[in-house]
């Protein structure tokens, strides 16, 4: 199979569903199987292995630009505050 359209089937996923899935597959969201099924299809599908590869490429640029900004110290002291309190707002006791 060629891959190169978007009703392709390669595998157990079409074209369709590479594309609907592929942003939880470039965060490794997706469970294990799925995983499978996905690197299966680009194996195969030079089409959707090239959305891919843009996609990887897109994440891999913005990481590296996010690590070049610096975090103003207020939003660190916001985000500590934030995450140690409990569920319901509160600080957690002693």
């Amino acid at each position: 199979m060629s891959g190169e359209g978007p009703e392709e089937k390669c595998g157990s996923l079409d074209c369709r569903e590479v594309f609907r899935r592929l942003d939880d597959y470039l965060d490794g969201t997706l469970p294990a199987e799925d995983i499978v099924a996905m690197r299966d299809h680009l194996d195969a599908c030079s089409h959707c292995a090239d959305e891919y590869g843009f996609g990887a490429g897109m994440v891999a640029e913005l990481k590296a630009k996010l690590r070049t900004v610096e975090c103003p110290d207020r939003l660190r002291a916001w985000i500590a505050e934030q995450t140690s309190r409990g569920p319901s707002g509160e600080s957690p006791g002693p």
